[in-house]
């Protein structure tokens, strides 16, 4: 954690503003029709909060949000929905053949609908939250 506050900074438990994994979070699901494209991403849960409006100036369309009381559940639902899509061989949406910026977090709404991705976000946080209790 030292090397990273000597680089760039503090990291992001101790830093002042962004993501806390021990304060209240949002999960949210948004879409790109340009892209065809769903992406899962997880933010802080406060009215200062920009990560939604920023996707919707990229083109992203806000589809559903979730509540968590602690951030670190969140970013547990979003891990373990990311990491199915890849271990079903589900790949990232590319811009053009480019990343950007929350890339890694998108899958192809030509291999998954909407509602199957919301169903199993539904699925893993009813897990992830009563296991943490």
């Amino acid at each position: 954690m030292l090397n990273s506050y000597k680089s760039s900074g503090p990291c992001g438990a101790c830093a002042e503003n962004g993501f806390k994994p021990h304060r209240p979070a949002l999960l949210y699901l948004v879409t790109n029709a340009a892209l065809v494209a769903a992406k899962i991403g997880i933010c802080e849960n406060s009215p200062k909060n920009r990560r939604l409006y920023e996707h919707r100036l990229n083109g992203w369309i806000t589809i559903e949000t979730m509540c968590f009381a602690v951030g670190s559940d969140a970013r547990k639902v979003e891990d373990i929905i990311v990491r199915s899509w890849r271990t079903r061989l589900l790949p990232p949406v590319l811009d053009n053949g480019y990343g950007y910026s929350g890339y890694s977090e998108t899958v192809s709404l030509q291999e998954v609908r909407v509602s199957e991705i919301w169903a199993e976000v539904c699925a893993v946080a009813e897990q992830v939250v009563t296991t943490a209790k």
